[in-house]
């Protein structure tokens, strides 16, 4: 009777397939370190709570447990608020995806994300042929100060809205979908790990 029994919760667990819920991970040292052995990028959630645990609908949860290595840092704490920091995430809250090997940015977003974004950013990141060759930023830039005149392009500024570049031409490589790109993308080094 109890080899049945057993039988049948195997079977059950088997046929169910894998789990739709992402184990997130607090440690980011370690979820770096397993994310760059399965060749998984990171998502890095950070804020004082897990505002993707908690809002993920069922296709951002899917992705995130079949895709992604997922890391919640804890801007509370000391530790959590430096890396947040290091990342340059001013108010503490927003999300970080890596490149497959865990060493760049492929995306970096400050504040807290709509769950249409989230699900296009984690479905492009997905994808074992994107190569990360710059750190695509979600925030808008700056608009045109009141005292410029209308013929002027638009100035791109980083994160912290500083000018980075302004010129009479038109480079599309620094723009995308939802935001701004960077030139270049963002390393992970010891200064943010």
């Amino acid at each position: 009777m109890n080899t049945a029994l057993i039988s049948i919760a195997l079977s059950v667990t088997l046929l169910s397939g894998p789990s739709n819920t992402p184990a997130w991970q607090n440690n980011y040292a370690q979820a770096r370190e397993s994310g760059s052995a399965q060749k998984k990028p990171l998502v890095i959630v950070f804020g004082s709570s897990n505002f993707l645990a908690t809002n993920a609908n069922s296709d951002v949860a899917k992705l995130l447990s079949q895709q992604f290595v997922c890391v919640f840092v804890d801007t509370a704490s000391p530790s959590g608020k430096q890396l947040a920091e290091n990342f340059e995430l001013d108010g503490g809250v927003g999300l970080v995806v890596t490149d497959r090997d865990c060493l760049s940015q492929a995306f970096w977003h400050q504040g807290v994300m709509e769950n249409d974004l989230v699900l296009r950013t984690l479905r492009k990141y997905s994808e074992r042929d994107v190569v990360v060759t710059t750190t695509e930023v979600s925030t808008p830039a700056p608009s045109l100060r009141a005292d410029q005149p209308a013929f002027q392009p638009a100035p791109i500024y980083d994160r912290r809205g500083r000018l980075i570049v302004y010129s009479n031409t038109f480079n599309s490589s620094f723009y995308s979908q939802g935001g701004t790109v960077q030139p270049a993308t963002r390393t992970i080094s010891s200064g943010n790990c």
